[in-house]
Formats: structure tokens, sequence, C-alpha cells
């Protein structure tokens, strides 16, 4: 299920998640009918009742959602108020309207790194930048002769890099949406696609062991969490696996992760700092992602999916390393 009504992988209702407690969300920003839907009704609500109007919507409709409140009708039924761009105002269970998909996730890192050029040039770079690290110590990362931010092509950790007037990249950074840790997709896989360096951790084997346990007729009984004990491997989630082999910082092993917005501030002519609206946290550093930013292993049910562990694979579950968000209000999810 891919609408406003359907749950969050934490137990969050879509709605509250992209609408009510999105700190991005405007009245002016478009949402799509689901697809599948061929004609939903908009309506009227009186009394607490809903009474049919001569407007519908079908698939591929885009509307505004004017408001960050919902009403529940007849118990169940969850309906927001909704403008269409075609014309009309009324209100649609939120079941018809879709949610923001992975292709929204990546359009937001795009802008981001196009804003962190486009001010990088604008500064008349070449520029230094400092970063300033997050840990107790509180040093800074120092780079110097910036010209640019690009994107780093395939799935590594690093999201974008910094480039030097060689053409070199020199400072990486996994970025991650504007929000709180809610917002975060999670931190790393652990099957062996991820690095054997995580992979092959003693704690993800453990995990693994105790979800296979749980796998009746290829699916996942119950969601399942864990906490994760060693600050290396939380590192390596969370930065990249090559954080165990003391290379130094490149594609798998990022300096910062960013969340939100760039914001680069000048000291000085040519130095400026560097963060972003939301989030920030750098490598050799843990403290700044705990609480709901802790990182913990989470297993939920998915159809096509699997792991394999000692020798055996298994199917109907998705197996990660995410932020405790995302478990700590999820119905029925067990620790283990």
């Amino acid at each position: 299920m891919a609408h406003l009504n359907s749950k969050t992988t934490d137990g969050t209702l879509s709605f509250e998640k992209y609408v009510s407690k999105n700190p991005k969300w405007h009245s002016s920003m478009e949402f799509i009918v689901e697809n599948g839907v061929t004609e939903a009704p908009i309506v009227e609500i009186k009394e607490n009742r809903p009474f049919e109007t001569k407007l519908t919507v079908k698939q591929g409709d885009k509307l505004y959602i004017p408001s960050k409140s919902y009403k529940t009708i007849n118990n169940n039924k969850r309906f927001t108020k909704v403008r269409l761009i075609s014309g009309g105002v009324g209100y649609l269970e939120l079941r018809f309207i879709r949610k923001p998909s992975n292709a929204d996730v990546m359009k937001t890192e795009l802008r981001a790194i196009r804003d962190l050029d486009d001010a990088i040039k604008s500064a008349d770079a070449p520029i230094t930048i400092v970063v300033n690290k997050t840990g107790a110590k509180r040093k800074k990362f120092t780079v110097k002769d910036i010209v640019g931010a690009r994107k780093i092509g395939g799935t590594p950790k690093a999201d974008l890099a910094l480039f030097n007037s060689k053409g070199n990249p020199v400072f990486w950074i996994s970025h991650k949406k504007a929000g709180d840790a809610s917002a975060f997709q999670q931190y790393s896989g652990i099957s062996a696609q991820s690095g054997a360096s995580i992979y092959q951790h003693t704690e993800c084997q453990n995990f693994m062991k105790s979800v296979s346990q749980f796998i009746e007729d290829d699916k996942l009984s119950v969601p399942l969490w864990s906490e994760i004990k060693d600050t290396t491997l939380r590192r390596m989630a969370i930065y990249g696996p090559d954080v165990v082999s003391g290379i130094k910082f490149g594609q798998n092993n990022v300096q910062l992760i960013g969340q939100g917005d760039p914001v680069l501030k000048p000291i000085n002519e040519d130095v400026f700092t560097l963060s972003f609206s939301s989030h920030v946290a750098t490598n050799e550093d843990i403290s700044g992602l705990g609480g709901d930013y802790e990182p913990v292993f989470v297993a939920t049910y998915r159809a096509g999916r699997g792991f394999s562990v000692g020798g055996e694979t298994y199917k109907g579950a998705r197996l990660g390393i995410a932020p405790y968000a995302m478990v700590k209000n999820r119905k029925g999810i067990r620790k283990v």
C-alpha cells in the first residue's frame, strides 16, 4: 500500500509523516491520486457525515492538501480537505492519495546537491569549507580549493562529494531527506551486498539467525528489532563499510551525514561553514545519533525479499539497520 492511509515502517500514519509532521509541507505541495483509482468521489462533510458532490478523481490527478488535519468518519474512514488543480474543493479519503515515493527522495537529494553547488559557485570559488565535528572534542574538518558539489554515481554510502579545482572528490557526504529521524529510509542493509565487514559481523549474523526462527511459509510472522552493541558496527552502518578497514575517507567512509537543506555561511571572504538544516553527524562520532537516531537492527515482512545465514536462504523478510524512530511506535514489533 502506497497511500496516505497506510502505515509507515515505524507504525506512523503516512498522512502524519508526509503532511501533519512534515516540516517541508506547504499548502501548494502537489499530491497525486493513487494508482488504480478510477472514480473516487470528492465529498462534503456535514455533521460528521460524508455527502457526495458531482466531483470525482482518477489515477494520476493532481491535487493540493491545504490543511495538516484529517477527519475520521464512521470510525474508520479518514478524509482530508483537498483542492484539485483542475478546479474544485472538497474532502477525499486518504486511501485515494498516493504518498511520496523514493523518487521524491531522489528529487530532494538532487535539489540539495544543486543548491550546494550553486552556493559554492556563487561564493566565487575556489573556497575553503569548514565543517564542525559533532563529537565531544568539537574539532573541525577543513577542506580547501573547493569549486563545486556533485552526485556520486552507483550505490555507495556517499550521495555527493565536494570537488577541488583538479576535479578530485575530497569530502564525502551521505544526504538524508529533511525532517526528524522518522524521515530516514534506513542507514544500511546487512546482506552481503552491504559489504563483508557488515554482513559477516557477529551481531549481524546473530540477528539474522534470530529472525530465521520467525519465518513461516516464506513470511516473517512478526516485525522484529534488536539493539546494536558494537560502536564500530554502528559507525559502519551510518558512515560506510570502509570505516572498519582504516581506509581514508571516501565514498564508503563518508565524513558527514547531513539531513535537510545544505547551509553555507561565510566566515570571511573565501572561508565558509557547511551544515544542514535538520541534522548533522560527523564520522568518528556516535553521540549525535542517539535517541530516535540510534541505529538498531530491524526486520519487517516484505514479499520477494530475503536473506541468507548459516548456509540457508530465507524469504519474506527485509532486514537492515535503521533509526530507532522506525521501531519505537510500531505496533506488534518484538525485541529479540
